[in-house]
């Protein structure tokens, strides 16, 4: 299996942005011929968020209009689809921040 590790400048809270650049970097890793590209740790979102409140805006559902451009992408091959994401609802580390 050929893997592909992309290494990008996440814009905070800019989805729309990081998106483009994500599908930019995944039709370069297929076309080399990767089955898995992985990307930075919330790269969709950014990471460094105050609260919960903060997050909670770029927060998008899986499977959600994110997902599905990235899937397209993947799916002329035989490709793995894995995404981590901020889930609207989801619990964890930001929360911590918040106590």
């Amino acid at each position: 299996m050929k893997i592909a590790g992309v290494q990008m400048d996440v814009k905070i809270g800019e989805n729309e942005a990081n998106l483009l650049t994500m599908e930019r970097h995944l039709r370069r890793t297929v076309a080399q011929g990767a089955q898995l590209t992985v990307f930075p740790e919330c790269a969709l979102s950014g990471y460094c968020f105050n609260s919960l409140e903060e997050a909670r805006p770029v927060a998008e559902q899986i499977p959600g209009p994110a997902t599905e451009r990235l899937h397209a992408i993947c799916s002329y091959g035989p490709f793995q689809r894995r995404l981590g994401s901020n889930l609207p609802d989801w619990r964890g580390a930001i929360e911590e921040l918040d106590q």
